[in-house]
């Protein structure tokens, strides 16, 4: 088996390889990644007679760091199976919005604004949790 990759530059050129060493190879030669996955362990199943028999993960997201660098929230989740012996996968690209925690601001005027005491004063005591 022969293969012919381009990443860039880099040309990467198997052979001699077969199966699972392969993969491995081309993943090794090619300094990719496998992103890991969420979601059950397993892509796809042999049943007989309604018996799961087998399971494997065959599906991988692999990504090499140019990747990484440009998509770092990047995901592959396996779905649930249903009515097929392979699951089918979901692959996001999106960025992942940081919630970052609210910043408290306190300006000095509002101590001498009497409103500004009714609203703290209200707001205090009308939130459920918030004691003395």
């Amino acid at each position: 088996m022969r293969c012919c990759v381009s990443m860039s530059v880099k040309v990467v050129v198997l052979g001699g390889s077969s199966g699972r060493n392969f993969i491995k190879d081309l993943i090794d030669a090619g300094s990719l990644l496998d992103l890991g996955y969420k979601g059950q362990c397993y892509t796809w199943a042999r049943k007989e007679n309604g018996i799961i028999i087998l399971q494997e993960r065959l599906d991988k997201s692999i990504v090499n760091e140019e990747w990484l660098l440009r998509w770092p929230d990047s995901s592959l989740t396996h779905l649930a199976r249903m009515g097929s012996d392979h699951n089918p996968l979901l692959f996001n690209t999106s960025l992942a919005t940081k919630k970052d925690k609210p910043i408290f601001r306190f300006d000095v005027n509002w101590a001498d604004d009497d409103e500004a005491k009714h609203i703290v004063e209200e707001c205090w005591t009308s939130t459920p949790g918030l004691t003395n």
